[in-house]
């Protein structure tokens, strides 16, 4: 089925500005309404305000209300340097409203998200200190700062040590549920498979969360789907973007989420150690079009983009656990730390492949699970591989963090 992006609201708050109809207003409250004013109390609201939270007395008195009487928030919007304020006034008994009021307060409106234009869409930003030590950085003096950046946050908020990493692994399980939801295609909140999942198309299969191979956190175990043992679409299970052999299936990088993907079991079995990249004439062809061989599997176009950004994310958060002689020809153990051929065709298919809201939630929920301290940057900002790889002389300019996108 053809995606559909999922923008989110723009740097104003908004509420549904709907027109109210005549069943629902009468003449009584448009009268009530005029009586009641509105005062600030608080010196600034930030975009990201519950509109709910904004009638209580931090923000706001109300005046001229009553104990039968509801103030609803409709919009805030900036006004020069004040805000204006549209709401309606509700009789809480007969459900009767008021058209739309507005009113001008004194108060500052703090934007806390940027829009940047990337590619012929619109990138838009939260406020938040993770790259800040990025900032002017540009080529390999970003690079290396990139990569110390994502050893302390490994470091903080994920390592933890033989003694607990079972756990991290039993968890991915439970952090797929909403890092691989799909609200994007069939948006029918199955597993977002990348090995099943047919854009433009009815699925061959899907999965429900509960058809995983082995136990989640809570012990419970995982259910093939009926008739069709040993064959695409029994389960999935935890695939490896970069085998685990390569960086000695140690015991915490294996558990991350950010490379460790849900996958078709069978489609993961049949790619096994092979690398991503240009799939040859004899590849094996999945029933979403995935090529598998032994030396390189191709994901289709809709996720290359998804697999490349992953893969270089690997590369500069987990290059120190790589096993030289384990490698084959994808990663190095020194800069650029992938081999040419590979880094091109991720390049590329960074490129071609715009990011979307699959690869935005993905990151975001999974930044959640790690107590908001481990992002993929190669997500939040698609073109740092040009700025790294690519000699443009460009500096990083630090936006923030990535939730949306128009």
């Amino acid at each position: 089925m053809k995606k559909l992006l999922l923008p989110i609201s723009s740097v104003t708050i908004l509420s549904s500005l709907v027109s109210v109809s005549c069943s629902q207003s009468n003449s009584k409250m448009n009268e009530k309404a005029k009586l009641i004013t509105l005062k600030a109390i608080a010196k600034e609201v930030r975009d990201d305000v519950n509109l709910v939270d904004f009638t209580s007395e931090k923000y706001i008195k109300i005046n001229g209300s009553d104990i039968n009487t509801e103030i609803r928030i409709k919009s805030i919007n900036p006004e020069g340097d004040k805000i204006k304020v549209f709401y309606v006034v509700r009789d809480i008994h007969t459900n009767l409203i008021s058209d739309i009021q507005s009113t001008i307060l004194d108060m500052e409106y703090i934007q806390t998200k940027t829009k940047i234009e990337y590619k012929g869409k619109k990138l838009i930003y939260k406020k938040s200190d993770y790259y800040k030590p990025l900032n002017n950085l540009k080529g390999q003096e970003l690079l290396n700062a990139l990569i110390k950046l994502q050893a302390q946050k490994w470091s903080q908020h994920v390592q933890r040590g033989k003694e607990k990493g079972y756990s991290r692994y039993t968890e991915l399980y439970d952090i797929y549920t909403k890092a691989f939801l799909d609200k994007y295609y069939e948006k029918d909140n199955t597993l977002l498979d990348i090995y099943s999942e047919n854009p433009k198309g009815k699925d061959p299969y899907s999965f429900d969360f509960n058809n995983r191979h082995g136990k989640d956190l809570s012990g419970d175990e995982g259910k093939a789907v009926r008739g069709r043992k040993n064959q695409e679409g029994e389960m999935y299970n935890r695939e490896h973007l970069v085998p685990q052999s390569w960086f000695a299936k140690d015991q915490d990088v294996r558990t991350d989420a950010h490379f460790v993907w849900p996958t078709d079991k069978y489609v993961n079995n049949a790619r096994g150690n092979s690398s991503f990249g240009i799939a040859g004439k004899n590849a094996k062809v999945s029933l979403n079009g995935t090529k598998t061989s032994a030396n390189v599997s191709e994901p289709i176009d809709e996720f290359k983009g998804d697999v490349a950004r992953a893969l270089m994310y690997f590369a500069i958060t987990h290059n120190n656990k790589l096993v030289e002689g384990m490698l084959g020809d994808t990663y190095l153990g020194v800069f650029p730390f992938i081999s040419k051929n590979y880094l091109d065709t991720y390049i590329a298919w960074n490129n071609k492949d715009v990011i979307d809201m699959f690869d935005i939630d993905r990151n975001n929920e999974i930044d959640k699970a790690y107590d908001n301290g481990l992002r993929n940057p190669f997500t939040d900002y698609p073109q740092l591989a040009d700025l790294i790889w690519k000699n443009t002389n460009t500096p990083f300019v630090d936006h923030g963090i990535l939730v949306g996108i128009e």
